[in-house]
């Protein structure tokens, strides 16, 4: 018979290594990831983000509306809480925010998923304008949303880590297919949390 303690810390390991995620579950490699900027701005003025979205081939309904849009290569992770993208290297939450909120609103949602530690990683933020446009689609899906279905619809704008200046920053719209800012005061987007 195994003395008590010891039980504990086998249920207690089993636990961790089936609960956490640790990073892809395969060996395929990201091809796209290097031209996705992660680096947020805290100026970023409009005419910019329209040549960023063009230079990267995303679709926007009005700042680029030829793109082709990303080679996503989603993968559900851990239990459907989590879409790997093969093709940007990001990790998603598939959800999101169950509710709109200001942007200032954000950091206190964004601090509690960091202190549950979602897929037990301490490190999700608000996605970059470019890391957000990749997961734009140019048509609408049977979600009604410019974005694929794996992801759940109810958060149809979220915010980005990007701002145009102090007072807005900047929003994707996945209802239709596009970017736009929003004062930071408004809390009509939600957060749909990413890491590298």
């Amino acid at each position: 018979m195994r003395p008590v303690y010891l039980v504990f810390i086998t249920t207690l390991v089993s636990f961790i290594f089936t609960s956490c995620y640790y990073g892809p579950t395969s060996k395929k490699r990201s091809t796209s990831s290097e031209r996705v900027r992660s680096e947020a701005s805290d100026r970023l003025p409009e005419d910019s983000t329209e040549a960023q979205l063009q230079n990267e081939g995303v679709y926007d309904a009005r700042k680029n509306p030829g793109g082709r849009g990303f080679n996503n290569e989603f993968e559900l992770q851990l239990g459907g809480k989590i879409v790997y993208d093969w093709g940007s290297g990001l990790m998603w939450q598939r959800s999101g925010s169950g509710y709109y909120m200001s942007y200032d609103q954000t950091r206190s949602y964004l601090d509690s998923l960091n202190r549950a530690g979602i897929a037990c990683y301490k490190d999700c933020r608000l996605p970059t304008l470019s890391e957000a446009m990749t997961l734009v689609e140019s048509g609408k899906r049977a979600n009604g949303l410019h974005l694929d279905p794996l992801f759940t619809s109810k958060q149809y704008a979220i915010w980005t880590a990007d701002k145009k200046s102090n007072l807005w920053a900047w929003v994707v719209y996945f209802s239709d297919g596009y970017s736009h800012y929003d004062q930071i005061e408004y809390g009509g987007s939600f957060v749909r949390a990413v890491r590298r």
